[in-house]
């Protein structure tokens, strides 16, 4: 037995709209792209960043590991290996 409702996707039913912030019109008010410096500034003068939250850089270590020992797919025995510790960086870890 078929329903006669239309079938929709399950993510349709928990839709709903999305808060319109009218704080953030007024502080982009007098924005412009500045040619000489090749970036959004305000009517201030100020660089606008397309990402305020964004994190700045930071260094992580990752553990060195070792990388067990067995027979690869052609059939031949690999030893063990020894990975060694490396540094990096990352945005906000």
């Amino acid at each position: 037995m078929h329903s006669t409702k239309t079938h929709q996707p399950l993510i349709v039913t928990f839709l709903q709209p999305y808060p319109y912030d009218q704080a953030c019109d007024e502080a982009t008010d007098g924005a412009h792209y500045d040619q000489a410096r090749q970036l959004n500034v305000d009517a201030d003068g100020q660089p606008l960043y397309c990402n305020p939250l964004r994190l700045s850089p930071t260094l992580v270590t990752t553990p060195g590991r070792v990388l067990p020992s067995g027979y690869t797919r052609s059939g031949k025995w690999k030893p063990a290996k020894s990975m060694p510790t490396k540094m990096d960086r990352r945005s906000g870890k």
